[in-house]
């Protein structure tokens, strides 16, 4: 099987979040977590990094085939919302 890591991001009870985005790194996963958590700089001069919410992600490592387990095909498809890679060749999903 031929495969390429990708990173995605959950949360504390595992679900998948940010509508399945896939990033090709682990920075840019955290990156983007930093980008839609940044640092709030109160009048008072304190700040709030806001690192309880940041706590509550996980960024998780993604295998994507890029050729069918059975056929050896490259007609691979990834499907995000289910995160399995579906064969258009013989036509099986690839985590059966």
């Amino acid at each position: 099987m031929k495969a390429k890591i990708k990173y995605y991001i959950t949360d504390d009870f595992g679900n998948t979040c940010f509508k399945g985005k896939i990033f090709e790194d682990y920075e840019d996963a955290w990156e983007y977590l930093y980008l839609k958590f940044p640092v709030i700089y109160n009048d008072d001069g304190t700040q709030d990094d806001q690192e309880e919410e940041l706590n509550s992600y996980w960024v998780e490592e993604l295998t994507i085939t890029t050729e069918c387990d059975y056929c050896k095909s490259t007609e691979v498809t990834y499907n995000q919302l289910i995160m399995d890679s579906y064969c258009s060749d013989c036509g099986r999903w690839q985590e059966d």
